[in-house]
């Protein structure tokens, strides 16, 4: 058997000798059988087939012990790499925030700056950005067909809008006429001196000092209210609300609500004397204008009410003077008219600016949009008319001198301000830009605009012309 082993090794050491060496020198063949002793002796010194056949289930083992080692040495490497990842990330998240804020304190510090200096560069701006507007000019030719409309000699030429109609009173008669003129119904009233509100789809008619009113739609009278106290004043909302005024034995002014049948579903009364009350839109709370004597002095304060409500809701500043008139504008605010100036009030009451009148004033009007006052010119048939607009954050007005006559009446309409003369009718916006102008009759005294035309009342007749804004 051992001679069988040698020579079986001598074969695989000799042939792992190139081939080409075989015929080579003495002495590699002396290398190679020395070789091939030590083979021999590596292989006498290993053991032998039985202890590998003890020992073949231990190495598993061993080779299973040294993978669950290099196994943990792996995963806290990995522990390793993902603190150091998460660490990284946290500090990148740090930097992006940190990176934020300083951006977000930046743009807030340059609006601070810009609210500012809002002073200098707003007028600068305005100048800028003011588009040019073409003015209108209409030819102010009266139409013909139904017009005009012939009208009694009276003291009480009324022109009003209700809804699509126009409503023409004079001492002892209602007249509902169609833009066209056409005549549509006429109502007797009765009142010698009356006086006619409209609004959303009715009329409220009542005599200055006397005991009754009446409302009206288009289909004629609604109800009649007869009271025992004096009518000073009253009003009608959009709702059909009636906002009544009289004179008690009490109270030197007392106000009554009436709902759209007639009854009373509210009073109210501070004491002191009331001289106007403007409805909410919604016709369910109304701003009241009272006025009393301090140190010689006229005041007004603004109240304002709701009628589920017995409380006050809110109580004004003193105002110089009387407020003839309130309205709520588009800004969220208070706009009042005084003899004397023109003031805007937060909704609690407080003032927040006023303008002074140069001159008497004329006539004004105004609605959540704009408001206008007009007022003598220095000069004869000159006037200052003082625009304002509702999305200004105070009440300085755009003023403008108009050397178109005398001034005659202010309407708001929507976000234009109408405004007649002795002969001419001009509109305009809040910003003061002439929108449209025509020439007109010096017999005006009043009228209404509707679907680009102007109705308006003289001594004798009713005329219409066309009126593009």
């Amino acid at each position: 058997m051992k001679k069988d082993d040698n020579k079986n090794e001598q074969t695989i050491i000799f042939s792992r000798i190139d081939p080409a060496d075989r015929d080579d020198s003495e002495d590699d063949r002396d290398f190679a059988l020395e070789r091939t002793q030590e083979i021999k002796h590596i292989k006498a010194s290993l053991p032998d087939d039985d202890f590998y056949d003890e020992h073949e289930e231990e190495q598993p083992k061993k080779v299973k012990k040294s993978k669950k080692k290099r196994k943990k040495d792996s995963s806290d490497d990995n522990t390793i790499n993902m603190t150091d990842i998460r660490a990284a990330r946290k500090k990148e998240k740090v930097h992006r925030r940190l990176k934020k804020l300083i951006i977000i304190v930046i743009i807030l510090l340059m609006g601070a700056g810009v609210y500012i200096t809002r002073g200098i560069w707003v007028p600068k701006l305005e100048g800028i950005l003011d588009r040019p507007h073409d003015t209108i000019i209409n030819d102010g030719v009266t139409q013909t067909g139904n017009f005009p409309i012939k009208v009694e000699e009276s003291s009480a030429n009324i022109i009003r809008r209700l809804d699509n109609n126009i409503i023409i009173a004079d001492g002892g008669h209602i007249y509902y006429y169609d833009e066209n003129g056409k005549l549509r119904d006429t109502v007797y009233h009765s009142f010698g001196n009356p006086m006619i509100k409209t609004a959303g789809k009715r009329i409220l008619c009542f005599d200055n000092g006397g005991n009754t009113f009446r409302v009206y739609n288009k289909s004629g009278e609604v109800y009649e209210k007869s009271i025992e106290d004096q009518i000073i004043y009253a009003d009608i909302a959009q709702n059909s609300n009636v906002a009544v005024i009289t004179q008690t034995e009490k109270y030197v002014a007392c106000l009554t609500i009436y709902d759209s049948n007639g009854t009373e579903i509210y009073r109210w009364s501070c004491g002191k004397r009331i001289m106007a009350v403007s409805f909410t839109d919604n016709g369910d709370g109304c701003y009241i204008s009272a006025f009393s004597a301090e140190d010689g002095e006229v005041v007004s304060e603004i109240y304002y009410i709701e009628f589920d409500s017995t409380e006050e809701l809110m109580k004004s500043e003193k105002l110089n003077g009387l407020v003839l008139d309130i309205c709520e504008n588009d800004n969220d605010n208070l706009w009042a008219a005084g003899d004397g100036a023109f003031y805007m009030l937060d909704k609690d009451g407080k003032l927040i600016d006023s303008y002074e009148y140069d001159s008497d004033m004329t006539s004004f009007d105004m609605n959540e949009k704009c408001a206008a006052v007009v007022f003598e010119g220095v000069s004869h048939e000159s006037m200052t008319v003082a625009l304002f607009d509702s999305d200004s954050d105070n009440v300085q007005p755009k003023t403008i001198e108009c050397d178109s006559g005398s001034p005659k009446k202010a309407l708001c309409d929507g976000d234009r301000a109408f405004i007649l003369s002795s002969s001419s009718l001009d509109a305009y916006d809040g910003k003061g830009n002439l929108l449209a102008t025509a020439a007109v009759s010096a017999d005006y005294s009043d009228f209404v605009f509707y679907n680009d035309a102007v109705f308006f009342i003289g001594p004798r007749e009713v005329n219409k012309i066309l009126f593009q804004t």
